[in-house]
C-alpha cells in the first residue's frame, strides 16, 4: 500500500512538472524531493519502482505537451535535461544501494562479533569450571603442603571456593 500510495503522489508530482516543463520550479522540486526520499527514506525496491514510473510520467507528459505546441523551452534543451534529470535519478538509485549493501555488511559483521564473544565467554566458563573441578578433587592436605613448599612460610593456604561471578549472562 505504501509503495502504491508513493508512486501515485510522485507520479502525479511528475505529471505536473510535465506540463511545466523540466527548467520549471515544479521540475526542480521533483528531482529534489525525490532525491531525498531515495537517499534517505524509501527502501531499494520500491525505490525500482517509484523512479521509472515517475521518470517516465515527467517525459511523457513533457513531450505531450511539446508537441501540442504549447512553448516548454526549446527542442533540444528540453531532451537535454530530461536526461540529465534521469541520470540524476539513476545516480540517487545506485547510492540507494550503495546504502542498504554497507548496513546489510556492518549487520552481518555485528552478528559475527556476537556470536564471537559469546564463544569466548563459554570458552571462559568452561576454562574456570575444569580450574573449579581440578582445585575441589585436590585433597586438602595436598593443597597445604604445595603451598608451604610455593610461599616458604608457615602460613597455610586458603582452599579457593567455587566463583560464581564470571558466569555469563542469561544469553538471549
Amino acid at each position: 500500500l505504501n509503495t502504491l500510495l508513493d508512486a501515485v503522489s510522485f507520479t502525479w508530482l511528475a505529471f505536473w512538472a510535465g506540463f511545466v516543463g523540466p527548467t520549471g520550479f515544479a521540475s526542480n522540486a521533483l528531482n529534489i524531493m525525490l532525491s531525498y526520499m531515495l537517499i534517505f527514506v524509501f527502501p531499494f525496491r520500491r525505490a525500482l519502482i517509484v523512479v521509472p514510473l515517475c521518470f517516465l510520467a515527467q517525459c511523457t507528459t513533457t513531450v505531450i505537451v511539446s508537441l501540442q505546441g504549447v512553448p516548454v523551452t526549446g527542442g533540444r534543451s528540453t531532451i537535454v535535461e530530461l536526461a540529465v534529470l534521469g541520470i540524476g535519478l539513476s545516480l540517487s538509485v545506485a547510492a540507494k544501494r550503495m546504502i542498504e549493501l554497507s548496513k546489510w555488511e556492518s549487520f552481518v559483521m555485528l552478528q559475527e562479533k556476537a556470536a564471537q564473544v559469546i564463544h569466548e565467554k563459554v570458552l571462559r566458563v568452561e576454562a574456570e569450571f575444569a580450574h573449579e573441578v581440578a582445585v575441589a578433587e585436590m585433597k586438602p592436605s595436598d593443597s597445604i603442603d604445595r603451598c608451604h613448599e610455593a610461599s616458604g612460610s608457615n602460613s597455610c593456604c586458603k582452599t579457593i571456593s567455587p566463583s560464581m561471578q564470571s558466569a555469563p549472562a542469561v544469553l538471549h
